[in-house]
């Protein structure tokens, strides 16, 4: 009996610790602004959408990567893999795996950025703004990741994007330097975000929420081109996730022209 009402006693603090940086602040925003609430919803609901469409539906193999494969590149591949498929204990069989790991498209690295996003929109409402932006910039560079195996200066990396175009390149990038600017903890963190507001527990700052969910948009909308364009998703507009009568998902400009020019 002593044992569960320790247990007891511990779930109320936890409860109480939660309720006072997570639930309240959210509550917060939905009583304030519930427009700030119907953009978390939308996004998520999007997030949720293109992950599951990737998972499902996703090509399983980098085909960017080996369209810039020499052809006696391309037909070593074949005749490795074709004789791993053909012999039950085949001489090359660690190179064949090899050649399965590198020419995966690696979508299994979505699961993460669902993940991280929805850390993002749990920090966004818990009024966690400098973590959201700071995770953002993790997230970023993970989707760079998935989307180029270019390496170098982010940069470089950017510009080996092949699905974008080079105006969005250069928004990425623009994109990439204002979340580097939340990195350290001196600069924007003292100039943008108030000391006084952050010493208090936390609370919904109208301003500082709409710029967190303009950056998550801009950055779910490169997640959502990389799901349409390196995993060829089938991106249905009519779906019930992609409609936005509100307008609460304004920033997806590079899904928007690419959705609407599929026939």
């Amino acid at each position: 009996m002593k044992e569960e009402q320790l247990f007891q006693e511990v779930e109320k603090h936890v409860r109480s610790y939660l309720d006072s940086f997570v639930t309240l602040p959210c509550v917060e925003m939905i009583r304030k602004d519930p427009h700030c609430h119907l953009r978390v919803v939308s996004i998520l609901a999007l997030v949720r959408y293109l992950t599951q469409q990737v998972l499902h539906h996703g090509c399983d193999i980098d085909k960017e990567y080996l369209s810039r494969l020499s052809p006696s590149e391309l037909e070593r591949r074949i005749d490795i893999l074709q004789r791993f498929i053909d012999s039950d204990e085949p001489d090359d069989a660690q190179e064949a795996h090899h050649y399965l790991m590198s020419d995966n498209s690696r979508k299994y690295l979505l699961a993460y950025v669902s993940r991280e996003l929805n850390w993002v929109i749990v920090s966004i409402m818990s009024a966690s703004y400098i973590s959201a932006l700071v995770l953002m910039r993790s997230v970023f560079e993970l989707l760079i990741g998935i989307a180029t195996r270019t390496e170098g200066s982010m940069g470089a990396r950017v510009d080996g994007i092949a699905f974008l175009h080079e105006d969005e390149r250069k928004e990425m990038l623009k994109l990439w330097n204002r979340l580097c600017g939340w990195s350290h903890p001196y600069g924007r963190w003292i100039k943008e975000v108030c000391p006084i507001f952050v010493a208090y527990d936390p609370s919904f700052h109208s301003q500082l929420c709409g710029h967190c969910l303009d950056e998550l948009c801009c950055l779910v909308d490169f997640y959502a081109v990389t799901a349409l364009s390196k995993y060829e998703v089938p991106i249905d507009p009519s779906c019930q996730p992609m409609q936005d009568p509100a307008d609460t998902l304004s920033g997806l400009g590079m899904l928007a022209k690419r959705v609407v020019s599929k026939p």
